[in-house]
């Protein structure tokens, strides 16, 4: 009798499943999917990276509508998917909180780094502690030295605040350009600097990323 019950459960899950796929909500949703991935691959995003962050765009739309039928931001951002999380926690999340949780958004989200108002973000942060390098985690020290070289890899021209003490995340990040696969027209860049250049240093997802005041005198004389 259990195996029939069970058989019979497991039937009436399938249905649903099946149904569901067929269901005019699916329809809408799968619609509206294409049309996110149409638009990333016009801007010249390749096949399988559109694919996942069109997904992750979709999830953000529907996180705001959460928060408009009275869910907490903090709680519909969990609901978000990495490609679009930390522009929706900006937009969305109180700013009290937003700093509070600002090194593990960042980096458990893929952030347009180039993004000007994200280095004033990051500085209002910095200034909010009190002009002390945000951490991750504290127990994880910066070179002792008094200048110290850091590298960036990336594709095009455009700078941003996202470098790192290891020449080989660097050289990862100039041939994927931060997509999930292979990209032409990569490069490396350098830079000495010293602890005043740096806001945060970043270690959590493995990367030795330090987040670099890229418009401090001493950086741009070297980009």
């Amino acid at each position: 009798m259990v195996t029939n019950k069970m058989s019979s459960k497991t039937f009436d899950v399938t249905d649903e499943i099946i149904g569901y796929f067929g269901s005019a909500e699916f329809l809408a949703k799968e619609r509206r999917r294409q049309e996110l991935m149409a638009g990333l691959m016009e801007k010249g995003v390749p096949f399988l990276s559109a694919t996942v962050m069109a997904g992750d765009l979709q999830s953000a739309e529907e996180a705001s509508e959460r928060v408009k039928q009275g869910m907490p931001p903090e709680e519909a951002l969990h609901f978000v998917g990495s490609y679009t999380r930390f522009d929706w926690a900006v937009a969305n999340l109180p700013k009290e909180v937003l700093f509070e949780r600002l090194p593990a958004l960042w980096v458990g989200a893929d952030p347009d780094d180039t993004n000007p108002e994200y280095l004033k973000l990051w500085r209002e942060a910095f200034i909010t502690h009190q002009g002390v390098i945000i951490q991750d985690d504290p127990k994880k020290k910066l070179p002792s030295r008094r200048r110290f070289r850091i590298y960036r890899g990336q594709v095009g021209d455009q700078v941003g605040v996202s470098w790192t003490l290891d020449h080989e995340i660097a050289r990862k990040f100039a041939i994927t350009g931060g997509t999930r696969q292979p990209v032409a027209g990569g490069k490396i860049l350098e830079l000495m600097v010293t602890r005043a250049d740096v806001l945060a240093y970043l270690t959590e997802r493995g990367e030795s990323e330090l987040i670099i005041d890229v418009e401090r005198e001493n950086v741009k004389q070297q980009i």
